[in-house]
C-alpha cells in the first residue's frame, strides 16, 4: 500500500559529517555521537530496516531534540506503517531545536512532502454496519463480505458502498480521509420484513391405546344397541300401541286385554335397550378420554363379550386395573 517517495531527499537530512558553523544564535549543532547515529540511521533506510532507523532515530532524539531528527523519525514510522505516531512526531519536529545543516527551511519543505505524502497514502478506515441482516457489502471493486461492522480499511479519497440483499440494492459513496474513521449505516429501501413466528415444539401424536379401543368398541355396541331400540320403537312398537289405542276407542275389551301385555312387554324391552345404549355409549366414551390424556391408558380390557339370551341380546365387557 506503500509507495516510494522518490522526490524526497532523505540523504538531505544526514548531511552531518561535516556540519557548518552556526549562523544563527538560535540554531544548535548536533554532537559527534548524534551525527554517527544519523550516518547509521541512514544504513537502515537504505536497507528499508524501518524498525532499526525508528531505534536509531528515537536514540538521536533521546541524546537531545532535533528538528532533523524529528522529521527523518516521522517518515520512518510512515513506512513502518504507523501513520498516526507519524503525524504525531511531525508536529513535534515543528517546534523541535533547528540545527544548521541541513537549513531550518529545508526541514520545514520535507515535514511538509511528509505530511502531503501521509494524507495520500496513509489508510482510513469505513465501519458499515447494516439493520437488515444478510445484507452483502461491496467496497469499490473489492470482493463481496457479509456486513457486519467491522473496520474496513481503505485508500484516501471516495469509495463507493452497495449493499444487495434478496436482489435490492442500494449505494451510498463516502469520501475517506487518511487516518479517519467513518462510520456509515446501509439500508435497502424497499425491503418488507419477514415476521417469523415461533410455533412453539411439535404437538405430541396421540396414538390409540388398548383402553381407547376397548371405548370405541364399547361406544359403537352402544350405538348399536340404541339403533335397535329405535327399530323396535318404530317398527315393532309403534304399530302395536296404534292397535291398542284402536281397541280402546271402540271398547273392544277382548282385543285390548289381549295386546296390552305384548305392548307392555316391548315397551320395557325398548326402555332397557335404550338405557343400555346410552350407558354402553358413555362408557365407550369416557373410555376414549381417558386413554387420549393418559396416553397408555388406564385400565387393560380382559374382553369383550357378546351375550345372547331369551330376554334380548347385549355386550358384556370387563377390564382390570
Amino acid at each position: 500500500m506503500r509507495r516510494a517517495l522518490a522526490a524526497i531527499p532523505i540523504a538531505l537530512l544526514l548531511l552531518l559529517a561535516a556540519p557548518v558553523a552556526a549562523q544563527d544564535d538560535a540554531l544548535i549543532e548536533p554532537t559527534a555521537e548524534q551525527i554517527e547515529l544519523s550516518k547509521q540511521a541512514y544504513s537502515a533506510f537504505l536497507a528499508k530496516d524501518w524498525d532499526e532507523a525508528i531505534r536509531l532515530y528515537q536514540e538521536i532524539i533521546d541524546l537531545g531534540p532535533l528538528n532533523f531528527a524529528y522529521a527523518s523519525l516521522g517518515f520512518a514510522l510512515f513506512k513502518a506503517d504507523r501513520c498516526e505516531e507519524a503525524r504525531d512526531i511531525l508536529d513535534q519536529a515543528e517546534s523541535a531545536p533547528k540545527v544548521s545543516n541541513p537549513t531550518p527551511e529545508q526541514v520545514a519543505s520535507l515535514i511538509a512532502q511528509y505530511r502531503d505524502t501521509l494524507a495520500q497514502q496513509c489508510l482510513g478506515s469505513i465501519i458499515v454496519t447494516c439493520p437488515q441482516e444478510g445484507v452483502t457489502l461491496t467496497v469499490d471493486d473489492q470482493p463481496s463480505q457479509l456486513c457486519a461492522g467491522k473496520a474496513i480499511y481503505v485508500m484516501p479519497g471516495p469509495h463507493t458502498l452497495r449493499g444487495e440483499l434478496k436482489g435490492k440494492t442500494t449505494e451510498q459513496v463516502v469520501l475517506v480521509g487518511a487516518m479517519s474513521t467513518h462510520a456509515i449505516t446501509l439500508e435497502i429501501p424497499g425491503l418488507v420484513e419477514e415476521v417469523i413466528v415461533d410455533p412453539g415444539p411439535d404437538p405430541i401424536p396421540w396414538e390409540l391405546g388398548q383402553l381407547g379401543a376397548t371405548g370405541i368398541a364399547v361406544g359403537a355396541a352402544g350405538a348399536l344397541t340404541l339403533i335397535g331400540a329405535l327399530s323396535v320403537e318404530l317398527f315393532v312398537l309403534g304399530p302395536e300401541l296404534e292397535d291398542l289405542r284402536a281397541a280402546s276407542a271402540s271398547n273392544d275389551l277382548e282385543r285390548f286385554d289381549t295386546l296390552k301385555p305384548a305392548v307392555e312387554s316391548r315397551q320395557a324391552l325398548t326402555q332397557g335397550l335404550l338405557i343400555s345404549g346410552v350407558a354402553l355409549t358413555l362408557t365407550g366414551a369416557t373410555l376414549l378420554i381417558i386413554d387420549f390424556f393418559d396416553g397408555e391408558g388406564a385400565a387393560e380390557p380382559v374382553g369383550l363379550t357378546p351375550w345372547i339370551s331369551r330376554d334380548g341380546l347385549g355386550l358384556s365387557h370387563a377390564w382390570t386395573f
